[in-house]
């Protein structure tokens, strides 16, 4: 009894929190359901005391699988929900507003992404992210189609959040979907990444640094 009001004492705390005090663990913690079904309230907090603790003790979720938190800093938490996928929960923050963007990595076949933003109450954004194709990796467009019968089918995205610098890494995965024997030749002339920063309306390319 005694725990759980000390967990409703915490949730209010962090609720009545000002936004520019609150860290992503605290918006992983009051995330809704339909954003984290795999994790109840409760859950989340023994997880958060587990990594403050130093332990690797995993936690049930609603599945019986094991999850447990893998990265906590302020701006970005990170979170094994199964030992096949991962989530992110990203703090953007903007000159006018907080963003929250939560990015869920499945690693069947192999690793591949999505992205969702969501305001800071947890309203979802009408903002998405770009649905990357191999021609979007390939530094020319017209390289691209005179190899397009070297080239994947598909491309596969990782997607991973910088908080220091605040970009966001496509990160091209494709490569791990082939063994040597049935590798395409175009795999050779697709960029590694695609790095970008969200500028509050819409996900926007940096420029490529050098040599990358």
């Amino acid at each position: 009894m005694m725990h759980r009001r000390l967990t409703s004492f915490l949730v209010a705390a962090i609720i009545m929190l000002p936004l520019s005090a609150r860290t992503a663990s605290d918006f992983f913690i009051n995330a809704p359901a339909s954003v984290i079904p795999l994790l109840d309230k409760n859950t989340r907090l023994d997880m958060i005391d587990y990594f403050t603790g130093g332990l690797s003790t995993a936690s049930r979720n609603v599945l019986n699988g094991n999850s447990r938190i893998l990265i906590n800093e302020n701006n970005k938490i990170e979170i094994a929900l199964s030992r096949e996928s991962t989530l992110q929960i990203a703090v953007v923050e903007l000159k006018k507003d907080t963003i929250l963007a939560v990015i869920e990595t499945v690693n069947i076949p192999v690793a591949d992404s999505s992205l969702r933003f969501y305001n800071s109450d947890w309203v979802p954004l009408p903002q998405q992210a770009p649905q990357l194709t191999v021609v979007d990796f390939v530094a020319s467009d017209k390289k691209a189609q005179a190899n397009a019968l070297l080239m994947p089918r598909m491309a596969f995205v990782k997607i991973d959040y910088n908080p220091n610098s605040g970009v966001f890494s496509f990160i091209n995965t494709t490569a791990d979907y082939y063994t040597d024997k049935d590798r395409p030749e175009g795999l050779e002339l697709m960029r590694p990444h695609i790095d970008m920063i969200f500028d509050g309306k819409k996900l926007l390319e940096t420029k490529p640094t050098k040599g990358k």
